[in-house]
């Protein structure tokens, strides 16, 4: 069980925050930390110390809550089980970071191997932080599609002025300890072994001496239209994706708000916008991918490169089969191609191979496709499919057959089908792959579709697979295992 370790030595009294492996803020964490700093308040101890058990200070938020969270949020649903009152307020990380800062006597943040995300924020909440040179500091919330929530948003900018902390959020990049260094976010480097040490002799030198506390500062962070300008221009940069998002505007909402009207306001909007990301099934997405991952990894799954290709070329075949059948009905390839790439998804990871199979549906393949012939697969002339159905047609073909890959064995999971595809064919992050895409649907809801436009067309791309036809009986969802 997450713990907080307190070792007095000379009136600085050091909490060791210990929640192995990698020391995440879970609740349990929390808890204990304002129980100890309760018990510190109490003793009125001269200095405080923050170090991580372990080569580790805290690598983030606890994931797991955050996936509970978003998966509710962005379907307007109680985060409890039904019948269950709802559970106990949970200890707020913004709140005690802020109870550190405000704290009157001086706390270090001692930073050995990982101090991401919240845990970079708690130590941002620090008056002084010492780092390691095996040290990493980033806030990679956005690569979850969130912004940082407690606080990092307002104190990133005051420590490395606010271009520097929007390209480091936006990013979602690591700093190591040097560079850290170099713009301010740590302020002096240890060796690991005097690492202790060290941040003790901080914490009794900074004693009696005015307090840095990071919210407060306004040295570093722009103002007025030069704020505006920064802030304009990383918009300008956002990727493709990104634009398609609301976590990367929302993160520079909070931070510009914070360099036009002060940290006090800049921290509301970031509790506001955070809400926003949560809302929104982009983070339940992203998140739910970086399980997947973790999964793949530990089952060794083999999801990337040649080993993975007749997994892809089995999963994108009904994807490619759809195409032509678009095309054969007056759609341009260019306009195809431009509303996938709407909905986030470029193919060019795979253009060979779902080029390969639109050129067999040209040439007339009848058994896949009964209806399409060289002439109309050109894509000449209006077509007679409404364009809002053009999204639905391609990629629910794509979903019934991942089903039946998943009945046949092809994977162990329908996470690391979407994996795959987000990895070998580039499937946007934000959707999460088309298993966690129609999940919002359901299946009942995709085979009335397929079933529907195969009876009307008779192509044979829309006929519903048997194992989502089964998906649908069985009542569950797309990423049910």
């Amino acid at each position: 069980m997450a713990s907080v370790h307190e070792h007095d030595e000379a009136g600085v009294r050091r909490l060791t925050l210990d929640n192995p492996p990698l020391n995440p803020l879970a609740d349990t964490l929390l808890e204990a930390l304002v129980a100890a700093l309760d018990r510190a308040e109490a003793d009125r101890v001269e200095a405080l110390v923050l170090i991580g058990a372990g080569d580790t200070f805290v690598a983030g938020a606890d994931i797991r809550r955050l996936e509970v969270l978003a998966r509710g949020e962005s379907r307007g649903a109680s985060t409890s089980p039904p019948g269950v009152a709802p559970e106990r307020p949970r200890p707020a990380l913004g709140e005690l970071i802020r109870r550190l800062e405000d704290w009157p006597a001086p706390v270090v943040a001692a930073i050995d191997g990982f101090a991401l995300g919240g845990g970079l924020e708690l130590a941002l909440g620090c008056h002084h932080r010492v780092a390691t040179d095996e040290a990493r500091l980033g806030l990679p919330e956005l690569a979850l599609g969130l912004i940082p929530g407690a606080g990092g948003t307002q104190r990133l900018p005051r420590l490395i002025g606010l271009e520097a902390a929007m390209e480091l959020m936006l990013s979602s990049r690591q700093l190591e300890a040097e560079e850290a260094l170099a713009r301010g976010l740590v302020d002096e480097l240890a060796p690991r072994v005097e690492l202790l040490a060290v941040a003790t002799r901080a914490a009794r030198r900074l004693t009696g001496a005015p307090l840095r506390r990071t919210r407060l500062l306004g040295d570093r962070v722009e103002t007025g239209e030069a704020a505006q300008a920064l802030a304009d221009a990383a918009r300008g940069a956002l990727t493709r994706e990104q634009r398609l998002a609301r976590f990367p505007t929302l993160c520079l909402d909070a931070t510009l708000a914070g360099a036009l009207e002060g940290a006090e306001r800049g921290l509301e909007v970031e509790r506001a916008c955070f809400r926003e990301c949560l809302e929104d099934p982009a983070a339940a997405a992203m998140i739910y991918l970086f399980f997947a991952a973790r999964t793949a990894k530990k089952a060794g799954a083999k999801l990337r490169g040649a080993e993975a290709e007749p997994l892809l070329r089995r999963l994108l075949e009904p994807l490619a089969e759809a195409t032509a059948w678009l095309a054969s009905q007056g759609a341009s390839l260019q306009e195809i191609e431009g509303e996938l790439e709407a909905f986030g998804w470029s193919l060019e990871p795979v253009m060979d191979f779902y080029m390969e199979i639109i050129g067999a549906q040209r040439v007339g393949d009848a058994r896949r496709d009964p209806s399409a012939s060289a002439s109309s697969a050109s894509g000449q002339g209006s077509c007679s499919v409404p364009r809002e159905e053009w999204l639905p047609r391609l990629l629910y073909p794509l979903v019934s057959g991942a089903c039946q890959a998943l009945a046949e064995g092809a994977a162990a999971r329908a996470s690391d089908l979407d994996l795959a595809l987000h990895l070998g064919a580039g499937f946007p992050k934000l959707r999460g792959g088309p298993m966690k895409w129609a999940d919002r649907l359901g299946p009942a809801a995709v085979l009335e579709a397929l079933a529907r436009w195969h009876q009307a067309s008779g192509a044979v791309v829309f006929q519903p697979s048997p194992a989502l036809e089964a998906r649908a009986k069985r009542g569950c969802g797309f990423t049910d295992e």
